[in-house]
């Protein structure tokens, strides 16, 4: 028999092995790092509150936003230009600048949250320019970027090299579409200064292009006009822990004192787990992954998860609220008792429960926290790169089984399990 005291050091023990422990360490405001996105309205300012110093304008072809290095708004005619030798001091985390296309920019806000790592980018940041590799022509599966991409790049730049071309005619960062903050499907226009909800549904066939088209603010777009309904649309990653791991607890204690072996209960936990984890994956696919085209599938399916995929970087709606998983925590919990007894059902729900807990604070870690290690790099890229580079693959978030199991894995995961297998026959 197990005591309860027993089950607590196991519940530590496998926050530790999770990696859950520095999790915790995440700072509660680092998502109000990013800056708000490139638009092509000014009135932007009102819905994604920019940070001060930074000016959005329009052009006839682009739009285009430009900070002096001190963040002093500086015109298009004004625009500062460095010196290769100049920019090239500019290398490290803390101060970090890259040449695309003859422009500068400014990344340093931006390095943490890049999808392909930290890494990555030092060890580019010593070319002349980068726009080539961006654009994958050298090396197009590692390094393509897309236009929404380029689009967020937009937003750090800070001035021109001396002496540089530019090449408007060759389909540079100049020529991307810029983002709009009144987006069009037939007569319809989102108002992105306005409360978002009930406005998407409008957009029919248009909605999944408009919501894969990421927007990146520095404060929490607005969903609806009452100030309830808006707070209940937001929750902070550490009340996740708060309010479910003492069910956890009392649900793997249940089995304790049912008189459980240590070796059962460990057993019927990651059997709980694993359950979990493919949960996990069909969700994310078929659920929030459906194609919707009507004004209420739209906007059920904006609230639910293509917010995310518009917003990726909004830190306040990262993790499920706890009365939307209630619904489903207590639907999957009274199914059970169809196939389990309930003791049987306490031990294999705990397990499940806590590997939801570990995924909604992972996956907040994948957008704001500082990778430490391979593996957490790896999570990190891939699934940034569902975001921002191919939002039909990569469903996993705490593990690439499922992907792997049921062939959704990117394509160049794909080919690199692939020649991992073909080297060991």
């Amino acid at each position: 028999m197990v005591s309860s005291s027993r089950v607590s050091s196991l519940l530590r023990a496998m926050v530790a092995s999770s990696g859950l422990s520095s999790l915790l360490r995440i700072a509660p405001d680092r998502h109000t790092r990013c800056n708000c996105d490139i638009v092509a309205a000014s009135d932007l300012r009102a819905a994604c509150g920019v940070v001060p110093g930074i000016i959005m304008k329009e052009t006839e072809t682009n739009s285009e936003l430009v900070v002096s290095q001190n963040g002093t708004p500086k015109s298009k005619e004004a625009v500062e230009t460095f010196t290769t030798s100049e920019i090239h001091k500019h290398n490290s985390p803390e101060d970090a600048w890259i040449v695309v296309d003859g422009k500068v920019y400014n990344i340093t806000e931006f390095v943490d949250i890049h999808p392909g790592g930290a890494e990555i980018i030092f060890e580019h940041i010593s070319q002349a320019d980068l726009g080539e590799l961006m654009r994958g022509s050298s090396h197009p599966e590692a390094h393509f970027h897309s236009q929404a991409a380029f689009r967020m790049l937009s937003q750090f730049m800070i001035g021109t090299v001396e002496s540089a071309y530019r090449d408007d005619e060759k389909g540079s960062t100049n020529n991307l579409k810029p983002h709009s903050s009144s987006i069009s499907s037939t007569n319809f226009e989102v108002d992105l200064t306005k409360p978002l909800v009930f406005q998407v549904g409008n957009l029919g066939e248009r909605y999944q292009a408009w919501i894969h088209d990421p927007l990146v603010c520095n404060e929490p777009p607005r969903f609806f006009q009452s100030d309830v309904a808006e707070l209940l649309t937001t929750t902070k990653w550490w009340i996740i822990p708060i309010v479910w791991l003492p069910f956890v607890f009392w649900m793997e204690s249940t089995a304790v004192k049912a008189g459980y072996s240590f070796l059962f209960l460990i057993f019927l936990m990651l059997s709980g787990a694993l359950v979990w984890t493919l949960l996990e994956y069909l969700i994310h696919r078929f659920l929030f992954h459906m194609k919707t085209r009507s004004y209420w599938a739209n906007t059920l399916h904006y609230l639910l998860h293509g917010f995310h995929h518009k917003h990726p970087m909004d830190g306040s709606r990262l993790v499920f609220p706890p009365a939307f998983t209630a619904v489903f925590v207590l639907l999957i919990w009274f199914t059970a008792d169809l196939i389990a007894t309930y003791t049987f059902k306490s031990a294999m729900f705990g397990g499940g429960l806590f590997a939801y807990v570990i995924y909604d604070l992972t996956h907040y870690y994948l957008h704001f926290g500082v990778a430490s290690n391979n593996y957490s790099r790896y999570l990190k890229r891939y699934h940034l790169n569902h975001h921002f580079k191919v939002q039909t693959d990569a469903f996993g978030i705490t593990s690439t089984l499922w992907d792997w199991t049921f062939e959704t894995l990117p394509r160049e995961e794909a080919q690199r399990s692939r020649l991992t297998a073909l080297k060991k026959e």
